[in-house]
């Protein structure tokens, strides 16, 4: 998913908030959209992860932007 590299410099930058949002398309237009992806259960600031992706969702589906998935986020374990 991300690179240790950019976790890294995250890190050493002092980052509280890492955001990883990705748009989606397969070039024919049957599968695009976005998701955002939180830190799963178990990690530090998983609840705060989560709540912030789904906001991040709902502000941006709400301007019609189409979501992937049932809720357009996902928990992605990171390195």
């Amino acid at each position: 998913m991300w690179s240790p590299s950019t976790q890294a410099t995250a890190a050493q930058a002092g980052a509280e908030l890492f955001i990883s949002i990705h748009g989606n398309s397969d070039g024919v237009g049957k599968n695009s959209g976005f998701e955002v992806y939180a830190a799963p259960p178990g990690r530090t600031y998983h609840d705060g992860s989560l709540a912030f992706a789904k906001l991040i969702v709902s502000k941006w589906h709400g301007l019609s932007a189409t979501v992937r998935g049932e809720t357009g986020v996902f928990l992605q374990l990171l390195l």
